[in-house]
């Protein structure tokens, strides 16, 4: 039997007795305005048109788990969740019940992010932008104390308030997921550590800030859904592959002298001699490395050296040339 709210106080009078409906099929329970109370119907069909809450209802905090009423301050029906903590702005606010796995208690105001499952619950622990695993499923600040191994309610979207985010935060500040496992921060981070979006400061207040949340995770090169990144090695390019449409890491450069030979102009390299006797060996070094060419060249002054190939684009030619033996008549590129 139940006790209907009303701004005036809390009544029940029932016309009919319960006990004599138990079992029936087709009753219905309705406002009976004569009898100032609500009763039992048989009458088929009487359904609700429409629920009118009083929108003049000042929310005192206390209102008890399962109740639900008209928030002015939020615009919205709010709902007091399992547990008398927290209460949810209906079409504002998401909330997940998860349970802790962390050997400590979760504290409301730290950042979680999904770890796993238990019980037949979603189980978080706190999040940090150091690592892949600790950031890319981040899902929102804990609402309430959730002690080890219990369960208790995360806000994925809306307004969380009762939040301690005085100076230096201001109103309007971004935050970001920070590396203090549990925290978040008004300081973008940079490389290596991990970009995770939090929410926007609504207002700054030590204890009374409140927050409006919706995590998005940053993204690494190799999650991108075109690329396909396989064990990357130092010097790589990204090179697109028309044949399956993807970005994919290779090498630049080729692997043999021979295949570098054929487009020679293409790369950066330094061409140098301070010896005091003929060239004979002309050495050009890559990013990749270091390859040797021997002209084998041992009698009268070096009088040619010709690079030839074509330059790639976006590939600026680089080439020095030192030589302090002999006569050199002539450089030319080609």
């Amino acid at each position: 039997m139940g006790i209907l709210s009303h701004g005036f106080g809390r009544f029940i009078d029932l016309t009919d007795v319960p006990s004599s409906y138990v079992g029936s099929a087709g009753k219905y329970l309705r406002v009976n305005t004569t009898a100032s109370g609500i009763e039992f119907t048989s009458t088929t069909g009487n359904i609700f048109d429409t629920i009118e809450f009083n929108t003049g209802y000042a929310p005192t905090g206390s209102e008890p788990e399962g109740s639900i009423y008209w928030n002015s301050t939020l615009g919205a029906l709010e709902s007091v969740l399992t547990g008398g903590i927290v209460n949810v702005a209906l079409g504002e606010q998401m909330y997940a019940r998860v349970r802790n796995a962390e050997a400590t208690t979760l504290n409301p105001g730290e950042v979680v992010y999904l770890f796993g499952a238990s019980g037949n619950k979603a189980t978080v622990k706190r999040a940090s932008n150091t690592s892949d695993t600790t950031s890319s499923k981040t899902l929102g600040i804990v609402a309430e104390s959730i002690a080890a191994n219990q369960i208790g309610y995360v806000i994925t979207q809306g307004v969380i308030d009762k939040m301690n985010v005085g100076s230096p935060y201001v109103e309007g500040d971004v935050l970001w997921l920070g590396s203090t496992p549990g925290t978040f921060t008004r300081t973008k981070p940079t490389q290596p550590n991990h970009l995770v979006f939090i929410g926007v400061v609504e207002r700054a207040n030590a204890g009374n800030g409140q927050i409006y949340v919706k995590p998005q995770n940053g993204y690494e090169l190799d999650e991108l859904h075109n690329v396909l990144i396989t064990s990357p090695q130092d010097g790589q390019g990204l090179v697109y592959e028309n044949a399956t449409t993807l970005w994919k890491n290779k090498n630049v450069l080729g692997d043999s002298y021979e295949t570098i030979s054929k487009n020679l102009k293409a790369y950066p390299a330094t061409l140098a001699y301070g010896g005091t006797g003929d060239l004979n060996t002309i050495t050009y070094t890559v990013p990749s490395g270091t390859i040797t060419k021997t002209f084998n060249y041992t009698a009268g002054n070096l009088t040619s050296i010709v690079l030839s190939g074509s330059t790639p684009s976006g590939i600026n030619l680089t080439k020095t040339l030192t030589y302090t033996t002999g006569n050199l008549t002539g450089v030319s590129y080609s």
